[in-house]
């Protein structure tokens, strides 16, 4: 790359925030300061800091609250690390909790049948992974392949006695299902793929049960990556069929110096009485960093 290019091209870097409100379900989230942002935006001379730290996912447990994310170096791939808090005052970092020989994203962490489960991007593997933490968050180990294939951004969801897998592939939003997590192979779904209708072909976060709905997160890629979040409600939802709609569009406001060029993750906990959120944002990195920069940003 020349110098020109670099100092032309504009980079861009992932940071993410941590919320707490007393709403059950907050509507907006500019309404209240974030209790932490994790940004990305440094000077990196010597490329010690992450220029991503994004999709981040909460879980809490023993009365700590656990932010897992991706973390990306320049000229590196990307990893999974985690902080924790027990007051949402003070943040301990945990350092790298998943390191594979090729990239990693999106933790997705779920709770079933006593044990907690972790379904990371893995597309450069040609796999959905599944692993299981063996002492939390650090001991973690892979315990089987879900699917075959180049997916990204798993979710699972578990509805009826049934589990979903829903991941993106070039065909859209496709959709699996199976009887067993442990055991049952994930077919393809009848009404697989959903959609390839780039406003809701991408999750954006794991699904949340608002009152008696639920609702899918979806990424809104139709002005570009990582733009923006739009809600999809899904009305209907067996082995056999699956019927879905528009419940929210343009979540973000992206008001925030740290996320006004995108936003396109949010998760859910209740934690200590308060209804946290972890949403990620992108913005334009320092200048000078142009120069330092090594593919790729996203």
């Amino acid at each position: 790359m020349s110098l020109l290019t670099r100092l032309f091209t504009p980079n861009f870097v992932w940071s993410f925030a941590v919320y707490a409100t007393g709403q059950p379900f907050p509507p907006d989230l500019t309404i209240e300061q974030p209790i932490k942002v994790f940004n990305s935006k440094r000077l990196r001379f010597f490329r010690r800091q992450p220029h991503t730290q994004a999709d981040p996912f909460l879980l809490v447990d023993n009365e700590t609250l656990f932010v897992f994310y991706e973390q990306m170096y320049p000229g590196s791939i990307g990893r999974i690390a985690c902080s924790k808090t027990v007051d949402l005052k003070s943040f301990e970092d945990c350092g790298v909790i998943l390191s594979e020989d090729h990239h990693l994203s999106w933790p997705f962490v779920l709770r079933a049948d006593g044990e907690i489960y972790m379904v990371p991007e893995s597309r450069q593997a040609g796999r959905v992974k599944l692993y299981r933490f063996d002492n939390l968050p650090n001991a973690i180990s892979e315990i089987r392949t879900l699917r075959e294939g180049k997916y990204v951004d798993p979710v699972l969801l578990r509805h009826q006695d049934h589990w979903y897998l829903f991941a993106t592939s070039e065909k859209g939003l496709e959709l699996f299902v199976s009887d067993n997590l442990l055991t049952g192979k994930f077919e393809p779904h009848p009404k697989s793929p959903i959609t390839a209708d780039l406003r809701f072909s991408r999750s954006g976060g794991p699904p949340i049960q608002n009152g008696d709905i639920l609702i899918r997160v979806a990424q809104d890629c139709s002005r570009g990556y990582g733009d923006n979040i739009n809600f999809v409600e899904i009305a209907t939802l067996t082995p056999n069929d699956y019927e879905e709609r528009p419940f929210q569009m343009s979540y973000f406001k992206k008001q925030n110096s740290w996320n006004r060029d995108g936003a396109h993750h949010l998760s859910l906990a209740s934690f200590r009485g308060f209804s946290v959120v972890a949403v990620d944002g992108r913005q334009r990195d320092h200048w000078v960093n142009r120069l330092l920069r090594r593919p790729a940003f996203r």
